[in-house]
């Protein structure tokens, strides 16, 4: 009784260990504000707003980060419901995700390591907590898709290992299955989920397949059944925009070939966090075999290949290699991903095998030198490094400040980005600082040859700070270069009839009155529910004595609109108006 006692008080001291590092070097990002797609994700997503109906809570906009993720969206909108649109609570919930990640790692090590490298277990999950390449994952709100899926991973693993305990073996199926299927709800990743706890058990906790099948096979029967949940997810095809096998400009051959150089480039990163960039849209891709590509796709599958066949015949190191390709797979393997050839947080689950593979060969010291003061001094090490690894995610997450800042950060790291400059373009615009949201503004023009093509996010960011700029000079005394921007806009995105609206009020300020009405029609047959568009066109018709139509189209935005006092207002001026001298 009195070892038990000892046990639960070490173990809760290495929870509370963990917990107040995590908190230490994460704390400051409650501030930070939102960045990027958590606009989409957050700020301009409706769906967030209500809990009930949960048909719409656990749902998301077409195409958004979240979309096709209902527990993640869900938790989105728990954290609208405590804090609206005020940051914090969101990076409170993303913050004690990864605590508890991180825990579930501890016991998961504790429980699977051999006994002489039991040390490992804190000192790995501390290491991994602390690393500066999980802030992609833990600081950017919205990719808590991530760190979610991650922690449900985990849970997932340690159900399955704390069933083979014999005790409450049905409870602990059942948070394996329902962690299972919450983590596939959050990313689609996931799905890698039943094949990897599959082996695990062979490795870890069975000396044959014929005793895993005895033991635990109805659990991983059941387990292969949860793929349904991410087939239907993506059936409806949530990001087709940005995911899939129909993007012309990059096949599934040119991304694996492209992902070998990033997979080695997470891999150096994993060892040496420098420079951590939020994002990678310049990332060349490869679209021909190359020396480099070809080697470097051999050796990854290479070791692949032996860490598979390794690990089926029970190795624990092998397992670990299984690990990494597996979890890395979904998203760096052949699946094309034009928004984000490249991303930091993918390495989540991927950095513990690098951890853990890296660990096991300094604890060989312990086992070699049990008596030796070199044991205490790799000991010693190991937490020096984890103290040094929590400053730098201090750090690094200090560029999280502003949405200037880390554009900024990323830019400066990243020079030939076109997207990163067309967003801190935007972010300078935000500022009122023109002429430098101006130059970065024509650098992202510059960069962006694909401008106009018609495919992936680039085109849009580049395309709204366009749009952003040529707003602000209409209100300077660059009226004609105004313009020219909004046309240059309504030329690559005609069908978008905000932007349309947009022109229509460059024409107007330049008092081109036909011009302006043109626009403005086109804008009502494009979003014909669109109240703004329909009351600029009453104001226009009703200014050439087209009183009739006017009030119409005036009639038709206040019954649109029922709670704008701005457009109530106006529409009620154009029904009341009996003779054709009104000027918009």
């Amino acid at each position: 009784m009195i070892h038990r006692k000892n046990v639960i008080h070490q173990k809760s001291a290495c929870y509370l260990l963990i917990a107040a590092s995590i908190v230490l070097v994460y704390a400051h990002t409650l501030r930070a504000p939102f960045i990027h797609d958590d606009v989409g994700a957050i700020v301009e997503n409706t769906h967030i707003r209500s809990l009930l109906p949960l048909s719409r809570s656990l749902t998301a906009p077409p195409q958004s980060t979240i979309s096709g993720r209902p527990v993640a969206a869900g938790s989105l909108a728990l954290n609208y419901t405590v804090s609206r649109l005020n940051p914090w609570s969101y990076h409170l919930v993303n913050i004690l995700i990864h605590i508890a990640a991180t825990i579930l790692l501890f016991e998961i090590l504790r429980l699977c390591l051999p006994t002489q490298y039991r040390s490992l277990s804190l000192i790995a999950s501390l290491l991994w907590a602390l690393h500066p390449l999980h802030t992609d994952a833990v600081t950017y709100t919205s990719t808590r898709t991530e760190s979610l899926a991650g922690m449900f991973f985990l849970l997932a693993m340690l159900s399955m290992i704390r069933s083979a305990a014999g005790t409450h073996r049905r409870t602990w199926w059942t948070i394996g299955i329902t962690s299972t299927v919450l983590a596939m709800g959050s990313k689609e990743t996931a799905v890698v989920i039943p094949p990897v706890i599959l082996l695990a058990d062979r490795v870890f906790l069975s000396h044959s397949w014929k005793t895993v099948m005895q033991h635990r096979g109805s659990f991983h029967r059941i387990m292969i059944v949860t793929w349904i949940v991410p087939a239907y997810l993506i059936a409806g095809g949530p990001r087709s925009e940005t995911v899939g096998f129909h993007f012309a400009d990059l096949t599934a051959l040119d991304y694996l070939r492209t992902q070998a150089g990033v997979i080695f480039h997470y891999l150096k990163l994993a060892v040496y966090p420098y420079p951590l960039v939020l994002d990678y849209a310049d990332w060349p891709v490869a679209h021909a075999f190359t020396v480099p590509n070809v080697i470097g796709l051999l050796v990854l599958a290479i070791s692949a290949g032996i860490a598979i066949v390794k690990s089926v015949s029970g190795s624990k190191t092998a397992f670990l290699g299984v690990w990494f390709f597996a979890t890395l797979a979904p998203s760096s393997s052949i699946v094309p991903i034009v928004s984000e050839i490249a991303a930091e947080r993918r390495m989540y689950l991927p950095l513990i095998a690098v951890i853990l593979l890296t660990g096991t060969v300094l604890c060989r010291w312990e086992v070699l030198f049990p008596n030796n003061h070199l044991r205490r001094s790799v000991i010693g090490a190991a937490f020096l490094l984890c103290i040094l690894a929590g400053a730098a995610t201090y750090q690094r997450n200090m560029a999280y400040a502003s949405d200037v800042s880390i554009w900024e950060d990323t830019v400066a790291k990243r020079p030939a980005n076109a997207r990163a400059h067309a967003n801190l373009a935007a972010a300078y615009l935000n500022r009122g600082r023109t002429d430098d949201a101006a130059s970065h503004l024509k650098k992202a023009l510059q960069l962006d040859s694909g401008i106009g093509s018609g495919d992936g996010p680039l085109q849009n960011e580049t395309l709204k700070s366009m749009e952003n700029l040529g707003l602000l000079y209409l209100d300077t005394d660059r009226i004609d270069e105004g313009i020219r921007l909004l046309e240059t806009c309504v030329e690559y995105r005609p069908d978008d009839a905000v932007t349309r609206l947009n022109l229509a009020r460059g024409y107007l300020v330049s008092g081109t009155m036909d011009k302006a009405a043109g626009q403005v029609a086109q804008a009502v047959a494009l979003a014909p529910d669109n109240p703004v568009a329909r009351i600029r066109y009453a104001q226009i018709l009703a200014a050439a004595g087209k009183l009739a139509e006017a009030k119409r189209h005036a009639r038709k935005a206040a019954e649109l609109a029922p709670h704008d006092p701005s457009i109530q207002k106006t529409a009620r001026n154009i029904m009341n108006l009996d003779t054709p001298s009104t000027s918009p």
